[in-house]
């Protein structure tokens, strides 16, 4: 008989690899590409555009790898059968990326509002 649990456990952990991969590659291509022969070559305007959508995509990546990864651990110590009081470090890594991504976001919207009001 067929275990959709464990079906559900391996369609994660595949997706949970895939994504972890892509997130690297992504970190991996911001290193190569913040130095100055980049800079020289496509100007800093694009460096800096580059650099913030793969960081921002590499961050929300890597959210969703820990969320398929880590979520059973998460919501054993959420109900309170965990084997320790405190969170699970990946917990508080989480939270603290969802908190980084919010604040980015909620930043950028004062900013494309700004650009909308008359000037005074």
């Amino acid at each position: 008989m067929h275990n959709p649990s464990s079906s559900f456990r391996d369609f994660a952990r595949i997706w949970s690899f895939l994504l972890g991969i892509i997130a690297t590659s992504l970190f991996i291509q911001m290193t190569i590409l913040s130095n100055d022969s980049f800079v020289r070559t496509f100007g800093s305007k694009a460096q800096r555009i580059y650099l913030r959508l793969a960081g921002y995509s590499a961050l929300i990546i890597v959210v969703i790898h820990f969320w398929l990864r880590k979520s059973d651990g998460w919501l054993k110590w959420l109900s309170g059968s965990g084997a320790s009081p405190l969170p699970p470090l990946s917990f508080v890594v989480l939270i603290f990326a969802l908190v980084v991504v919010l604040l980015r976001l909620l930043l950028w919207l004062k900013t494309i509002k700004k650009s909308f009001l008359p000037a005074v």
